[in-house]
């Protein structure tokens, strides 16, 4: 049985209810950036343009560490979101690790709204995002 604690450091899985485990890396990609289309969309209006390039920009430098790859998606903060070089990136990789660094990617950004604005109001925004309750039960470790 997972703990509180085991659930806090477990990364979540956002793409769990966008993508199959068994998807190719173009598929995981087309997904990660439907979250982060999602996720703009809810955030934008509340933090304008380029907070949500500033929480891109620090989720993809925290995701970076286990996927130092993923370093290059980093975008300019004084121009909108572009996640055309976000989806080639994680197109160019194998499907497993497009997959797990869109779910670290996503679980960063969720953590650091979580720090900010506290959970309430980052579940509110999200919610579109990342789907109905229960869909990211997906493990790490489960996928291929």
């Amino acid at each position: 049985m997972a703990t509180d604690d085991d659930t806090a450091a477990r990364p979540r899985q956002p793409l769990g209810h966008r993508v199959d485990l068994d998807a190719d890396a173009t598929g995981a990609a087309e997904a990660v950036v439907a979250v982060w289309r999602d996720a703009e969309r809810a955030l934008r209006p509340v933090i304008g343009a380029r907070g949500v390039v500033a929480l891109f920009n620090r989720s993809v430098h925290l995701a970076a560490v286990a996927h130092p790859w993923l370093a290059q998606a980093a975008q300019n903060p004084s121009v909108p979101l572009d996640l055309d070089a976000l989806r080639a990136l994680l197109a160019s990789q194998r499907a497993h690790q497009a997959l797990t660094a869109g779910n670290h990617l996503l679980d960063h950004l969720h953590r650091l709204l979580e720090h900010l604005i506290r959970d309430p109001l980052t579940e509110r925004l999200l919610r579109t995002a990342w789907g109905p309750p229960g869909s990211t039960t997906v493990q790490q470790g489960d996928a291929p």
